[in-house]
């Protein structure tokens, strides 16, 4: 079995965002049990050649987990390597996106709960409602716009 740690420029954003990707649920839920899987089959489709699961849809993972060279492959090619675009710098990209969303919920999360807070008192009915627009604003658009939208909201 071999494996490519050069990826094109095409396979390298292409691996940088399915494994950011696969750290988070449907639902925008960091989830990082199944993003270490996603990252090892990332892995498998992007820089195993000849691989025995190449071809195949959905591989068992406790076979790949088992499989000694590919895990030995795969740990190699964690370590970064002179080339620019590696395995190891698209996994290095890829956290510091989960790092950045996590760190978007989080603070929206924390705006959220402010605002929820003033908006409970009596004399703040009318920015519940305008909490309820802004939520299902939120709903609707794209969740990297979280936090400026609560942001404007606070201030």
């Amino acid at each position: 079995m071999k494996f490519n740690n050069n990826l094109s420029l095409e396979d390298y954003v292409a691996v940088v965002e399915a494994i950011a990707d696969g750290f988070f649920n449907e639902n925008g839920e960091y989830v990082p049990h199944i993003g270490r899987m996603v990252t090892l089959m990332v892995f498998c489709d992007y820089c195993m050649k000849e691989s025995a699961f190449s071809d195949v849809e959905n591989p068992d993972m406790d076979v790949i987990y088992a499989n000694k060279e590919i895990m030995g492959a795969y740990k190699k090619a964690l370590y970064i390597s002179d080339d620019e675009l590696c395995f190891a710098n698209a996994y290095s990209d890829a956290m510091e996106i989960v790092e950045y969303r996590k760190n978007s919920l989080t603070q929206a999360t924390q705006l959220f709960a402010g605002i929820i807070k003033q908006s409970l008192s009596p004399n703040n009915l009318a920015k519940l409602y305008e909490l309820s627009d802004r939520f299902k604003e939120i709903s609707e658009g794209n969740k990297d716009n979280l936090v400026p939208l609560f942001q404007e909201k606070a201030d």
